[in-house]
């Protein structure tokens, strides 16, 4: 408000200078005519607000400036006072002064105050302030639709303000694209190539027209701005530009309301790797770094009066035909291409002829998605064929829903059918889908949306699905208390891509907090209480001194803390709203020697029951989120087809950036510690499993089942981390349960991201399959029918995956588009591969069983199990070996047990086999 006013007193000093001279006569008073003071004061305005310089202030600064030199120029030319010139009769005639010069400046200070006010009007809109100037009058009560409006308008692109300095590139050009989804309209625009000029501060002036049809415009369309440097090559007779996207700005073409965008606003600059393509456009001000990363101001076209876009009133029924009625050659065409996967491109022809049929395929739900794509146009004149078409098209699967999700869908009444599909899903299923669907959030048009209420309407219905959408939501925020700020200081470069989302994010977890009650509320702000208290103790334990002791006192010391906590308030794990704690077993929990240092904490129930979890700060756990989700998918599936896997799948929460917690599989061994039983060179030995599970079932019957359940379990392990491209296999994150179950752990990579070491590619086969589980499988060194069986379930299993593969590629796209977990489209193009799309069954399975002989032939495995075997030697082993005694191969405890009064050793045997051990009885 001060800087106004000194602005205000500025021109009011301009302004009565120059009444003076002309009223006066006096032009020795044009040395008070300081238009540097106005300038001056402009400047700061700019300054303060974000050091940003329309051309509109530009333009009228320059114009009132050389209207204050003009007055001098005047001085010996112009009358300033009223002369009579004739006085004869009754009357005399006056000639008055000639106010011209006077004119032009005071017009110029009318515009300069109206740019600024524009400038403010745009930073308000742009910034969270506590301040706010009036919006732009227009005609009320005239409203027109957009439909009506048939003439081309012009989106002026401005400048871009606050050029960082590392923009060394020789020129500068603009792209202007109108996007319906993922989907380009019309014709791209660009600017001519300018060089950095310079206002109060550098800039770039773009001055650029993208011209539009407003009457084309669907409803959800927005406008996308790409801004590229230029470097040309040196030494060359004419040098080949080179250009870099510097990153995009972009704004939603209608409101909430439906009414279209209208005048001057401000645009954040969102760096290169941030999709563009993928809608809606972010609101202003959420990003990250807005007060001093790059801004682009632009003109969309003011009317003078409020635009709308038209409402569809009733929606007729489509005329129907019969599928059947078609010539065969037509019907396979359709079918072939309606049960392509999401990531197959129909061509153009095929596409034609499924628009063409569209009404023979009503009664083919799954067609739905394939004939939207279709659609050639989403105008208003297109919207009652195909909103009419959604209508009373068959009901989809509510799973199969999910896919009209996609940010390739953005039109609201598509969306809204999903979710009107999507809610016969039950809670359960609801809680297994529940990454995608909070994903699938970022993709709405605007915060209000059916499927955010559907969210918060399930929350209602059921606790767990509050508690899993907390955690969802909280994992993608910033800071321990998410729910109350979304500013926890300047983000890693990599997270200023995912604050486009946080607003929104924030908006639901607040809605969720308000409408849930007070039990759930006191019960999560009780988790993230411990949470943090856990992320503290992790942390302690990181920076502490690189020695045990030292390590294991920090963290004694930290959980006693949080075990007090616990016993005052007691609370639920992040897994589970079941899984109910009132403290901590301190002297049993440990940390993992591992390079991220896992806790291992074993916390206790009301009945002294120990719950073992891991809590670990370091790694992003949304991967291993994601492919345990999938393989808990991929085990449904083939329960729903009689296949028993024996898959053991356990549950893991990301909590934060970087941090999560993860269930603790219990009578577990990893490979390593069971092949070490056999030496340092164990890993290249068949016998190790075998001998292992034996002497934890020691009788025919409890063997024989551990083998089955081994012999499962490792063909769905099989199957899953090949279709998954899981990578980073060693002998340390894949564990053995006491009763045969195989499972795998550490999924940091994946979707074929392979572990190297120094040059070379570590994970060189298609998944894991030593020469030891195969002794356990064929129950000896000799081949049996049993790999054969083995060979038989891992390609059962495959084609199974395989004919469900549509539901495994949309659940990952819907992940990918947003790029949580650091998913990329293009790295979910593994899974299509991998699923071989282009093989029948039998060649599938073929293919599948070639893979395995190629796994189980591979020396490379278990190379890489030796090297890793060596590199843990470093650390000091497992730090709970006081609790195993070296005879008995499990841990009891107290509570299972009892306590041992005695031990007596009667004798004892020397045995060779092949190496020296002693049997004591």
């Amino acid at each position: 408000l001060i800087l106004l006013e000194t602005l205000e007193k500025e021109i009011e000093r301009v302004i009565s200078t120059c009444k003076e001279v002309h009223l006066n006569g006096s032009f020795d008073s044009i040395a008070n005519l300081q238009t540097g003071s106005v300038r001056q004061a402009v400047k700061v305005v700019c300054s303060v607000l974000g050091n940003i310089e329309p051309l509109q202030i530009t333009n009228a600064l320059d114009d009132f400036i050389q209207a204050c030199k003009e007055i001098p120029l005047n001085k010996m030319n112009v009358r300033t006072k009223p002369e009579i010139v004739d006085d004869d009769g009754d009357y005399s005639e006056v000639m008055l002064g000639d106010y011209s010069s006077s004119n032009n400046v005071y017009d110029c200070c009318d515009r300069i105050r109206a740019s600024v006010q524009l400038l403010i009007q745009m930073y308000c809109h742009m910034y969270r302030v506590d301040f706010q100037l009036s919006a732009p009058v227009r005609s009320t009560g005239v409203v027109k639709y957009s439909s009506e409006l048939q003439d081309s308008r012009d989106i002026y692109i401005g400048c871009l303000h606050r050029i960082p300095s590392d923009w060394a590139y020789d020129s500068f050009r603009v792209d202007a694209q109108i996007y319906h989804g993922t989907r380009p309209l019309g014709t791209k625009t660009s600017s001519s190539n300018i060089s950095e000029s310079n206002g109060f501060k550098p800039r770039l002036v773009f001055a650029a027209k993208h011209p539009h049809v407003v009457s084309s415009l669907p409803r959800e369309s927005r406008i996308v701005i790409v801004i590229y440097g230029i470097t040309y090559s040196d030494g060359q007779a004419q040098p080949a530009p080179q250009q870099v996207e510097l990153g995009w700005a972009s704004i939603q073409l209608f409101d909430y309301n439906g009414y279209i965008n209208q005048g001057n606003f401000l645009l954040s600059i969102w760096p290169a790797d941030n999709s563009k393509r993928i809608g809606p456009a972010p609101n202003p001000g959420t990003h990250p770094l807005g007060d001093s990363d790059p801004i682009l101001d632009i003109q969309l076209p003011d009317y003078g009066y409020e635009v709308s876009f038209p409402e569809i009133d009733t929606l007729e029924k489509p005329k129907s035909y019969d599928f059947f009625s078609l010539d065969c050659a037509t019907q396979q065409q359709l079918l072939d291409t309606i049960n392509q996967d999401c990531f197959s491109n129909p061509k153009v022809t095929e596409r034609e002829v499924l628009w063409e049929k569209r009404h023979y395929l009503l009664n083919h739900s799954q067609a739905l998605p394939k004939v939207l794509l279709a659609a050639q146009n989403w105008d208003f004149s297109c919207l009652p064929d195909l909103h009419s078409m959604v209508h009373y098209w068959t009901e989809m699967d509510p799973v199969s829903a999910l896919q009209l999700l996609l940010p390739c869908f953005p039109d609201n009444v598509v969306r809204n059918k999903a979710v009107e599909w999507i809610k016969r899903l039950t809670n359960d299923q609801f809680v297994d889908y529940s990454p995608q669907i909070v994903q699938a959030l970022k993709y709405e048009n605007y915060e209000a949306s059916p499927l955010a209420k559907l969210l918060l309407d399930r929350s209602l219905s059921s606790p767990r699905v509050a508690h899993h959408l907390y955690w969802l939501l909280v994992h993608e925020l910033p800071g321990d208390t998410p729910q109350n700020t979304c500013e926890a200081g300047v983000p890693e470069k990599s997270r200023v891509c995912e604050a486009r989302y946080f607003r929104r994010l924030q908006l639901v977890l607040r809605a969720l907090l308000a409408v849930s009650g007070d039990a759930l509320r006191k019960a999560v702000m009780s988790q993230q209480l411990l949470v943090k208290g856990l992320a503290g103790v992790a942390d302690s334990v990181k920076t502490s001194k690189d020695d045990h002791k030292t390590r294991m006192a920090t963290l004694t010391q930290g959980l006693r803390n949080i075990h007090s906590s616990l016993i005052s308030s007691p609370t639920c794990l992040p897994l589970s709203p079941s899984l109910f704690v009132t403290g901590i077993q301190v002297q049993s929990s440990s940390y993992f020697p591992s390079n991220t240092l896992p806790l291992k904490i074993n916390f206790t129930n009301e009945e002294d029951t120990i719950i073992p979890a891991i809590f670990k700060v370091g790694d992003d756990l949304q991967q291993d989120m994601l492919t345990l989700q999938m393989i808990h998918l991929m085990d449904k599936l083939w329960l729903k087809e009689g296949l028993d896997l024996k898959m053991v799948t356990f549950g893991c929460v990301p909590t934060g950036h970087k941090k999560g917690m993860i269930e603790l599989v219990s009578e577990a061994e990893t490979l390593r510690k069971i092949q070490n039983e056999f030496g340092l060179t164990g890993s290249f030995k068949d016998r190790p499993i075998a001998e292992w599970l034996a002497k934890h079932n020691p009788s025919a019957l409890d063997y024989e089942r551990a083998v089955h359940n081994f012999t499962a379990s490792c063909a769905g392990y099989c199957v899953a981390t090949y279709v998954l491209g899981i990578c980073d296999r060693h002998n340390d994150n894949i564990m053995l349960k006491t009763s045969g179950h195989l499972f795998h752990i550490d999924f940091g990579k994946f979707l074929g991201d392979a572990q190297m070491f120094g040059n070379f590619k570590r994970d060189r086969t298609p998944f894991i399959l030593t020469s030891d589980m195969a002794y356990v499988i064929n129950g000896g060194d000799k081949p049996s029918a049993r790999f054969h069986h083995f060979v038989d379930l891992c390609c059962q299993a495959f084609n199974i995956v395989r004919k469900e593969g549509n539901i495994i590629l949309n659940l990952f796209m819907l992940m990918a588009s947003s790029g949580a977990g650091g998913l990329t489209v293009d790295s979910v193009r593994y899974v299509q591969s991998a699923l071989l799309p282009t093989l029948t069954n039998a060649e599938a399975a073929a293919t599948f069983a070639r893979k395995i002989q190629s796994s189980l032939k591979s020396w490379f495995t278990q190379i890489n199990f030796f090297l890793h075997n060596l590199a843990q030697l470093r650390f000091s082993g497992d730090h709970n070996i006081g609790e195993l005694l070296s005879f008995v191969p499990k841990v009891y405890s107290v509570q299972q047990e009892g306590r041992l009064k005695s031990v007596e050793v009667f004798n004892y045997q020397k045995r060779y086999d092949p190496e020296k051990y002693y049997i004591y009885i």
